[in-house]
């Protein structure tokens, strides 16, 4: 028979002993069957592909491949809840069934804690006890109390007197400090009636008045001044002149006191000279001052010649004569 690797013949036997060799046939070759590649695992080694003959003992060898070891990955822990339960860190590898369990951590429960009651005031809501949990949103809600409002107490106005201030009413709350606080009401002070005289004044001697407060009926006095005399215009009884000294008088219009006074004489008052003469060339002049109030001359003297050897003209000797015509005309008037 032919194998793998050598040909066959067939062995022909004579039945005399002798044999000889033919009819021969090629060798078969190898029969190769593939060894399949084994993939290591996490704990067990592999093997690389080979092949094998299935006549005869003729094999490629597998190569051992090392097993691969574990991927591991951390599964997280979970933490517990109040209300839910956790897990403990654990592990577990990507390509097989190898892990280390997560353990159940129990729930943690509600971590109460007591939300206190807030007291409502006049003016503020209040709140009810209640409770939250500090982990989590579980909580019993706290009711709202309405406010109570105050609890007014009055307080009596005290009326203000004429003397004496007074206060407003007043209103205070008995819970809280809320108060309407009195104001002050400033005395009213006297309404009186108008003055009148209990004694009236003259010019000797002094008065008094009265007068009632129309509220509190209080008195009030007061001195009057005696009258000053109320003097008439004074009259001239007896004229002052320049030598002599008058008499004038007057009286009081309310009690008829006389008074007289003495009109001190004047005395005389010069005027400024007045020409009476003209002087020329070759003759004196005459002039003189006399009194404002009585008309008496008072000094008469004379005016030098002119002497000056100047002739006057026309116009000049004019008016020398004019002024010489005035002054005796006011002179004349002044005499009547």
């Amino acid at each position: 028979m032919p194998t793998c690797l050598e040909n066959g013949y067939t062995t022909y036997r004579c039945s005399c002993g002798e044999s000889y060799v033919d009819s021969y046939v090629d060798a078969l070759g190898h029969n190769l069957v593939n060894d399949a590649e084994v993939l290591p695992t996490c704990t067990d080694t592999g093997l690389t592909e080979g092949s094998h003959c299935t006549r005869c003992s003729y094999k490629e060898e597998q190569n051992i491949v090392p097993a691969l070891g574990h991927n591991i990955v951390i599964d997280a822990e979970v933490l517990p809840t109040c209300t839910d339960t956790g897990l403990s860190e654990g592990r577990h590898c990507t390509r097989c069934n190898y892990e280390v369990k997560q353990n159940i951590v129990p729930a943690l429960g509600h971590n109460i804690v007591i939300d206190l009651e807030v007291l409502p005031t006049c003016t503020d809501t209040g709140l009810s006890e209640g409770s939250h949990c500090t982990r989590c949103s579980y909580k019993v809600a706290q009711e709202v109390i309405p406010a109570k409002g105050h609890d007014i107490k009055y307080i009596d106005k005290v009326d203000a007197t004429c003397v004496e201030s007074g206060l407003t009413e007043g209103e205070y709350c008995t819970r809280c400090d809320y108060k309407v606080a009195q104001t002050i009401v400033p005395a009213l002070g006297h309404k009186f009636d108008e003055w009148a005289y209990k004694n009236e004044p003259t010019c000797d001697k002094p008065g008094e008045m009265i007068r009632v407060c129309l509220m509190c009926g209080i008195l009030e006095e007061k001195d009057v001044d005696k009258l000053t005399h109320q003097f008439s215009e004074w009259e001239v009884i007896e004229a002052s002149s320049c030598h002599n000294d008058g008499l004038e008088s007057h009286y009081c219009l309310l009690c008829g006191f006389y008074e007289e006074n003495v009109i001190i004489s004047i005395g005389h008052e010069e005027s400024e000279w007045i020409i009476d003469v003209p002087a020329t060339e070759t003759t004196k002049g005459q002039k003189h001052k006399e009194c404002i109030h009585c008309g008496e001359v008072l000094s008469n003297v004379s005016i030098p010649a002119t002497g000056s050897g100047c002739r006057l003209t026309a116009v000049v000797t004019q008016m020398l004569v004019l002024l010489l015509s005035v002054s005796l005309f006011v002179f004349v008037k002044r005499k009547q």
